[in-house]
């Protein structure tokens, strides 16, 4: 997931004439993931790791969404910086289950 986002993040900036915002986009994702994935401990043992997978797995999904209709610079830092919240939880969820 992280690879094939920071791809298109930087793909999407190079199409928007903004190379140089790719890190710091991607810096944005990282930080919201690294807020989300520690956050993860606060949830109760009984939300189990494969209900955690879905929920994790669907937010990815929905919070994906928008960025079909993204077309700025501002607005892909905003949608990927939400997405991000989704990353961390979902690594933390899979590590678990592994």
């Amino acid at each position: 997931m992280f690879g094939a986002c920071q791809a298109d993040i930087t793909a999407f900036t190079r199409r928007l004439g903004e190379e140089d915002q790719a890190g710091l986009v991607y810096a944005a994702v990282g930080v919201m993931s690294a807020v989300a994935g520690l956050s993860t401990a606060a949830l109760p043992a009984r939300f189990g790791l494969r209900a955690r997978r879905r929920a994790a797995t669907a937010a990815a999904f929905l919070l994906s969404l928008p960025l079909l209709r993204t077309h700025t610079l501002t607005g892909l830092y905003l949608v990927v910086t939400v997405l991000g919240a989704a990353y961390a939880p979902h690594l933390v969820t899979v590590f678990g289950l592994t």
